[in-house]
């Protein structure tokens, strides 16, 4: 490799760091974004059934709360 071509290198490979550490935050807002989407989604589809209980209300906010631990604790 000649000078330049270690040059660069060392440039994009400083740039992908920090490209990298951003990314892994933009992927860890989109995973909770769709977490938090979802939610709607679950209850809409169990209104459809047949009628939204409290109940249910409790169950999706349990998903929703162990899906939030689990993409934090994962990213």
């Amino acid at each position: 490799m000649c000078s330049s071509d270690l040059f660069l290198f060392s440039v994009l490979h400083l740039s992908k760091s920090a490209d990298n550490n951003k990314s892994r935050q933009d992927i860890r807002l989109y995973y909770f974004s769709s977490v938090l989407a979802l939610a709607p989604v679950i209850l809409l589809g169990i209104q459809s059934i047949g009628g939204i209980k409290l109940f249910d209300i409790c169950l999706v906010v349990i998903f929703e709360v162990i899906a939030c631990l689990y993409v934090y604790k994962r990213f």
